[in-house]
């Protein structure tokens, strides 16, 4: 199927870089350790070649270089690294997102706790490539490492001593 050009401008501020950053606040803080999801791969992911465990190895080596001090266990904060990618006459386009998500308590309208362990995205970017079939796996995996340094960036800033 050929899509017309302004199909793929459409997708391109659809999927433009977002995010919300944690650059001012607190939500970074006391972050001792996370576990990374890799969301689920659909078919147009699967035939670049990208694979869970391949994406969790990216993610996985980023934070040990840009967070030594973060412990990777089953449970705690979750930091999600999603892939989507979509298959056009003219290549690839993918939408490389990391999040961080902790949980957080709700309180009610007299400060007290009203819904416990509900999780609250607190880091999320995320960014639109755009490319050619050969060369998409290794502009994905860079991708994952250029946010996980900045999400390492903010990181730091709220957990200066």
């Amino acid at each position: 199927m050929k899509l017309a050009p302004f199909v793929h401008l459409l997708l391109m501020a659809v999927l433009a870089p977002t995010g919300s950053r944690a650059q001012a606040g607190e939500e970074l803080n006391n972050l001792n350790r996370v576990h990374i999801v890799i969301e689920k791969l659909g078919p147009d992911e699967k035939n670049l070649g990208l694979t869970p465990d391949d994406l969790q190895a990216v993610a996985l080596a980023a934070l040990k270089h840009d967070v030594p001090s973060l412990k990777f266990g089953e449970t705690g904060p979750m930091l999600y690294v999603q892939i989507i990618a979509l298959k056009t006459s003219c290549g690839y386009f993918a939408d490389v997102r990391v999040k961080v998500e902790r949980l957080a308590a709700i309180l009610d309208d007299n400060g007290k706790p009203a819904a416990k362990g509900t999780a609250i995205t607190v880091w999320d970017e995320r960014n639109l490539l755009a490319g050619r079939p050969d060369e998409m796996v290794s502009r994905i995996n860079e991708k994952i490492r250029s946010l996980i340094t900045r999400f390492a960036a903010d990181y730091y800033r709220q957990n200066e001593r």
